[in-house]
């Protein structure tokens, strides 16, 4: 195609109103205006072989400048401008496609000379390539190029903006990496489809041919990122993860060249455009790979959504790039199939990212359930060293003191101080006993040594059995238990949790009483369950006792009418063995005087 030194001779071609493309007609001769610099010169002979006049396009391959000269049989001259590194403004055909327009007179002959001078090598032409066409059909083209593009950018700059609010919503870093991959997508197709040239920049021909050097690797980069972020590759992937950060080394050598190379003005097209067209691929299959890697191997649920996103995208993506290197050929699947990619992956993405928010949703709820859990925790951790170091030792203490009052001083001592002692002495063992046994079932509660065991039992027999146990309790401080319990009451419960939760309800009941009051251990039937009350004639509870009994924690605990202590460790157990049996206990101030416990309880098998 190309003459090595002159020109061959001209082709005289014939334009009948329909695209013609010229290609082998044309010969080519390479020049050299300056040492560096370079340009082809070729020139053919333009007929008219229509009845009219005819408005007409000139099309080139994309190069850095092209200058037209028509010359008419009369001798009268006309000179277009066009190339991909003239500002908008200066071209004959402001488009971002290499054009320029003008009239041919019917059965006119216009000699047509072109002078092609590439700038920089990425504009070298591996062939020439001219199409001559109508205007009116090359407006007809080019606007449906606007359409059909600019509603892909459209729908890329939608996804942008609704990621972004995702973002600034649950401020998941995947969603920021992923806008950035998509706005690197937008501007580097605003870029190849002329939209930058066009729209964004008209006055920046030379960043127009630099940016893909720069917006490339900013993208691959931001893929990486949203790789890393959305696969957890830090955490789970270490292997990946430093694969991962050896890309974004690459890529960001690739950006740091890209961008020396435009504000230096030095022609590193060749390696730039090879270099990104490997990088960029190895980025895109590797994604791919990590996805299954992350998926098949660890058993992450949203790298299924990864997988399917990215298959095609990356399939249309390798052919997008082997086709800008002119490894492949110029067809529609190796053009269009990256965007119908992109479009899939966006809807199935837009699924993933869903997905990994409520999973990482759940995560953090799981996270705050367990810090409130092991708050809890702690919470009865520092009760049972107080419990421990407080509550058991002094009540061995006051017993060591009396009985060693008793056995070194008995002399001294008269019947009335024996005795007293001898009540304290009781006192503190039928405390620290209670205390012992509470501490030892709260203990095997937490640890799950309790086997929960359910049976069906007649209420009667099971309530009166704790009331005979309580009954010198009841007695030594003048209070009476009284029951009402009919004999056709039935409660389904563990029987050993059944009398705990009675006997330390009517001891706090017998332990809040005043002398000689009434404590009522009654049950009531309620459809599938039966409610055991516990009611008092003693001090009562205010409201913000009550708030405090109601959570289930160690609270500080309030002395008896006859100043017993207590831990309120007994009624913790209460509401855990309640809450295995699915039951619940309400706890209130009576109308009248003293307090209300009631037991919610199954009265049969669910």
């Amino acid at each position: 195609m190309l003459a090595a030194s002159s020109y061959a001779k001209e082709a005289i071609i014939s334009f009948k109103g329909k695209p013609i493309v010229i290609e082998k007609e044309v010969s080519w001769t390479k020049k050299k205006h300056h040492p560096n610099k370079y340009y082809y010169q070729g020139s053919f002979t333009l007929i008219s072989a229509t009845k009219t006049d005819q408005d007409l396009i000139i099309q080139f391959s994309k190069t850095g400048k092209v200058r037209v000269v028509l010359t008419s049989d009369s001798g009268k001259t006309q000179e277009l401008l066009t190339g991909a590194l003239l500002p908008l403004n200066k071209r004959s055909h402001p488009s971002n496609i290499n054009a320029v327009q003008f009239s041919l007179i019917k059965n006119q002959p216009y000699k047509v000379d072109i002078y092609y001078e590439p700038v920089y090598s990425i504009y070298n032409p591996a062939k020439f390539k001219l199409t001559i066409e109508p205007t009116t059909f090359f407006e007809q083209q080019d606007t449906g190029r606007l359409f059909w593009q600019g509603m892909f950018l459209g729908t890329i700059l939608v996804m942008a903006l609704y990621n972004l609010f995702i973002f600034y919503g649950v401020r998941d870093e995947s969603y920021l990496y992923y806008v950035f991959s998509i706005i690197g997508l937008g501007l580097y197709l605003a870029f190849y489809y002329g939209f930058g040239i066009e729209y964004l920049w008209p006055n920046s021909p030379r960043w127009d041919t630099f940016c893909y050097s720069i917006i490339v690797p900013l993208t691959n980069i931001a893929r990486l990122l949203f790789t890393k972020t959305y696969l957890s590759t830090g955490k789970y992937m270490p292997a990946t993860n430093r694969i991962i950060q050896l890309l974004i080394l690459a890529c960001s050598l690739l950006l740091v060249s890209g961008i020396i190379s435009f504000i230096y003005d030095i022609d590193l097209f060749e390696p730039l455009v090879t270099g990104v067209g490997i990088i960029g691929t190895l980025v895109l299959i590797f994604m791919l790979v990590a996805g299954l890697i992350a998926y098949y191997k660890d058993q992450y649920e949203p790298a299924k959504y990864f997988i399917a996103a990215n298959a095609l995208l990356v399939i249309g993506a390798i052919l997008f790039i082997l086709r800008e290197m002119s490894l492949v050929e110029d067809n529609f699947y190796t053009r269009y199939i990256l965007q119908i990619g992109f479009v899939i992956q966006v809807i199935i993405f837009a699924l993933g990212l869903a997905s990994r928010y409520n999973r990482t949703r759940v995560t953090v709820k799981l996270l705050e359930e367990s810090k409130e859990q092991l708050s809890q925790l702690n919470s009865v951790k520092d009760k049972l060293f107080s419990i421990i170091s407080h509550d058991l030792r002094n009540p061995l203490a006051t017993m060591q003191s009396f009985l060693k009052l008793i056995t070194q001083h008995h002399e001294k001592l008269n019947e009335d101080e024996k005795k007293k002692m001898i009540k304290e002495a009781q006192d503190s063992l039928d405390y620290l006993n209670e205390l012992l046994y509470n501490v030892l079932q709260w203990s095997k509660s937490q640890m799950h040594l309790l086997a929960f065991k359910p049976e069906q039992l007649q209420a009667k027999n099971a309530l009166e059995k704790n009331i005979r146990l309580l009954y010198l309790q009841a007695h030594m401080k003048q209070v009476q238990i009284e029951h009402l319990i009919p004999e056709e009451h039935f409660i389904y419960a563990d029987k050993e949790m059944l009398d705990f939760i009675i006997r330390n309800l009517l001891s706090n009941a017998i332990k809040f009483s005043h002398k000689n009051s009434v404590i009522l251990l009654s049950t009531e039937q309620k459809e599938q369950h039966i409610l055991i009350h516990v009611m008092d004639e003693g001090i009562g509870m205010s409201d913000q006792t009550i708030e405090q009994l109601q959570k289930a924690s160690l609270s500080n605990s309030r002395r008896g009418t006859a100043k017993e202590r207590g831990t309120g460790l007994g009624l913790l157990i209460c509401k855990e063995f309640i809450a295995k049996h699915g039951g619940e206990l309400l706890i209130s101030q009576r109308n009248e005087k003293g307090s209300q416990f009631t037991v919610l309880l199954p009265n049969e098998a669910t």
